[in-house]
């Protein structure tokens, strides 16, 4: 009767081993497949933070490109108007060279006329005390005859 028993209380706890080794098994798989929806959920988060972070740096870039671009063509068209006075100037400063040069050589041909008329008028009033007589002269003898 007692090995009945004894047998009995085995197949027992046979059973009672058996079903919690299933129950620890299944309880691990579902342990296993948590463990993996959750890792594939972060891996998901993860890959989402990734793209929103990229799509974030992308628009930023984007952003400063234009502020760049932007300031660029301000630079390049305050450039563009420094060379076009600059050019203005430059022109000018030729004209106002030439104008100079022109009036430099007016002046010595003048300086060079005046000399030479003062060279000829020197010539006349010597030839003319040769021939005529001391003006202040000729003013007295005009008075006198008066």
């Amino acid at each position: 009767y007692l090995a009945v028993q004894i047998d009995s209380v085995r197949k027992f706890f046979q059973k009672e081993l058996l079903y919690e080794t299933r129950n620890d098994a299944f309880l691990i798989e579902q342990s296993k497949k948590n463990a993996k929806n959750v890792i594939n959920q972060m891996k998901r988060k993860l890959e989402m933070n990734k793209k929103l972070e990229i799509e974030k740096k992308s628009a930023e870039a984007e952003e400063t490109n234009s502020v760049l671009k932007r300031a660029l063509r301000v630079k390049s068209s305050e450039s563009m108007k420094s060379l076009r006075n600059f050019d203005h100037c430059w022109d000018a400063t030729q004209r106002k060279q030439s104008e100079l040069t022109l009036a430099k050589e007016r002046i010595g041909m003048l300086e060079r006329q005046l000399e030479s008329l003062t060279k000829t008028r020197q010539k006349l009033n010597d030839k003319v005390k040769l021939v005529a007589p001391n003006p202040i002269e000729l003013e007295k003898n005009d008075e006198t005859l008066r």
